[in-house]
């Protein structure tokens, strides 16, 4: 008899997981995100894009077998990753429109995070004002410097 992991079977994405507790949290920037919020995301998603019902049936057993005990802090490292792992299910595999659904969702959320991506180093690169203590001390300077210059000015 096959392995659940190996075979594909849909619990097998919540195995493939590391389930990660609060405790072996991952050094920051790199945060997961809890696999329920992810699949409520993902079915939200599927649904404004009208997804087939294959597709929603998908996800729906996902997330029962998620709020399991014990796998309910199952953590996925991000929505995308988590669209990724269901394109690679038995379901998706056997049926096209299932794949295509996914397919559609995983370009969305690419796009978005590179367009997320470019605005906030768009952000980063815009100069930051500077504090009114730096052009008083700015003054300062360029007054000692101008007094050094011409010491008959001194007072």
């Amino acid at each position: 008899m096959q392995n659940r992991l190996s075979s594909g079977h849909p619990s097998a994405i919540l195995k493939m997981n590391s389930v990660r507790r609060f405790s072996d949290r991952q050094p920051k920037g790199s945060e997961s995100v809890n696999l329920l919020n992810a699949l409520e995301r993902v079915r939200y998603r599927l649904n404004e894009n009208d997804a087939r019902p294959e597709t929603l049936k998908l996800v729906d057993s996902i997330a029962r077998k998620a709020s399991t005990p014990g796998a309910d802090h199952a953590q996925v490292n991000s929505v995308t990753d988590l669209v990724r792992r269901l394109m690679r299910t038995p379901v998706a595999n056997q049926n096209v429109g299932v794949y295509d659904d996914l397919a559609v969702l995983e370009e969305q959320l690419e796009s978005e995070t590179a367009a997320f991506i470019e605005k906030k180093a768009e952000d980063e690169s815009r100069p930051m004002p500077k504090s009114r203590k730096h052009y008083k001390q700015l003054k300062e300077k360029e007054q000692r410097e101008k007094d050094a210059e011409d010491p008959s000015r001194a007072t």
